[in-house]
C-alpha cells in the first residue's frame, strides 16, 4: 500500500489549524478553561497565561498548520519508501 504524501500532509496541516483555532477561540472566551492542561501537561501554566490576539490565533494556526504537515508529509514519504518490497 502506497500513502498519499501530499494527502496526508494537507489533511493533518487543515485538522492541526482547525483546532489550533478552536482551541485558541475558547482561550480566548474562557481564559479559565486552561485550567485542564494543568492535569494534562503535570504543570501549573495559571502563572504564564498572556492575553491572546486574532492576529496570533492566524499566526500560530499557520506556524502549527504548516509545521504539522510538513511532519505527515515526511512520515508519509518515508512510510513509502520502507514499506517498498
Amino acid at each position: 500500500m502506497t500513502l498519499n504524501v501530499r494527502g496526508i500532509a494537507v489533511a493533518l496541516g487543515t485538522t492541526t489549524a482547525a483546532f489550533f483555532i478552536l482551541c485558541s477561540l475558547l482561550y480566548m472566551a474562557v481564559p479559565g478553561a486552561v485550567g485542564w492542561s494543568t492535569r494534562l501537561f503535570h504543570i501549573d501554566v495559571s502563572g504564564i497565561l498572556q492575553p491572546i490576539t486574532p492576529g496570533d490565533v492566524i499566526v500560530g494556526a499557520i506556524c502549527w498548520g504548516v509545521l504539522l504537515a510538513v511532519i505527515g508529509g515526511a512520515a508519509a514519504w518515508l512510510y513509502n519508501r520502507l514499506a517498498q518490497p
